[in-house]
């Protein structure tokens, strides 16, 4: 038991490595000049290359790269190149946000799930058993953009019962906050379902 503990450990520590290694080097890849791109194309040629050192991307690929995992093992996420800002207050803003949609879908889905798998373990080889079972084998197998774009024409466009974006009005309470997501909760919803 240990033996598989610490080869999962081992496994999930590369997998880290390897996606932070992607994500730094596709980043480096997108073609144009951080400098710039940032300063415009009017900017002098000095004035880039004075911008490009102070932002550290006149240093080489792999100094980059061991900066910014070091920083960002440190807990400093770095600079906005376009909000000349710390990304950590974003990342936060980004995360609470999806935190609020995780905790929506996982409140829908478990009891949609559980009232699922009730009614069909009741109904065992009915006609009921059998669309409950292909409705969660349908769902699961159609992917979350797919669902989520059907959902956005009829719930969002056609019959406007749900806001088509997340966004809420500054100041909402928690149930305007639940109405804005309810929509992008229902793909994440249908793949889960069958799966509970």
């Amino acid at each position: 038991m240990k033996g598989l503990l610490a080869r999962r450990c081992a496994y999930s520590l590369i997998t880290l490595v390897v996606l932070s290694v992607l994500v730094f080097f596709l980043g480096q890849i997108l073609p144009g000049n951080v400098g710039r791109t940032i300063l415009g194309p009017l900017a002098s040629q000095e004035a880039v290359d004075v911008l490009n050192h102070e932002l550290g991307v006149d240093r080489p690929l792999l100094v980059q790269y061991g900066s910014w995992m070091w920083n960002f093992l440190q807990g400093d996420m770095g600079q906005s190149y376009l909000y000349r800002a710390p990304v950590a207050p974003f990342v936060i803003q980004a995360l609470g946000h999806s935190l609020k949609l995780a905790v929506v879908v996982f409140l829908l889905v478990v009891p949609l799930g559980i009232l699922g798998g009730v009614v069909a373990a009741l109904n065992v080889n009915r006609p009921l058993d059998r669309i409950i079972s292909l409705a969660g084998l349908s769902a699961t197998v159609v992917p979350e953009f797919v669902s989520g774009i059907v959902l956005i024409l009829i719930f969002g466009i056609w019959l406007r019962w749900f806001p088509i974006s997340a966004a809420w009005p500054d100041g909402a309470g928690p149930l305007m906050q639940l109405y804005h997501l309810i929509l992008p909760a229902m793909p994440l919803v249908l793949v889960l379902f069958g799966y509970i």
